[in-house]
């Protein structure tokens, strides 16, 4: 596997320290606090953002726990998060559209 996002909670494998069958390569396991962390530092550098908008794969289930935790991470920050969705390049367009 090469970057996966928590690869435990997504069944690939039976834990980090013994992955079990023949599983080599990194995980980049996204959390909570790094979510967080990612609005926290948008909000310090514009100040006075309301809505941010993020770009997701609905597809992907890294993606949806990622979303799940960045509309956690939004509500203290007093940010609302507008969700785009695309599953494709061709999908790009029509959902920057929408945000308008």
């Amino acid at each position: 596997m090469a970057n996966a996002a928590n690869p435990v909670e997504l069944g690939v494998i039976k834990s980090l320290a013994r992955p079990g069958g023949n599983v080599t390569g990194v995980s980049f396991s996204v959390n909570s606090k790094m979510s967080a962390k990612g609005l926290q530092l948008l909000k310090e550098a514009l100040p006075n953002v309301r809505r941010v908008a993020i770009l997701s794969n609905p597809a992907n289930p890294a993606q949806l726990q990622w979303v799940s935790q960045l509309k956690a991470a939004a509500g203290p920050l007093g940010l609302q998060l507008h969700l785009l969705e695309a599953r494709e390049p061709s999908q790009f367009d029509g959902a920057f559209a929408a945000s308008r």
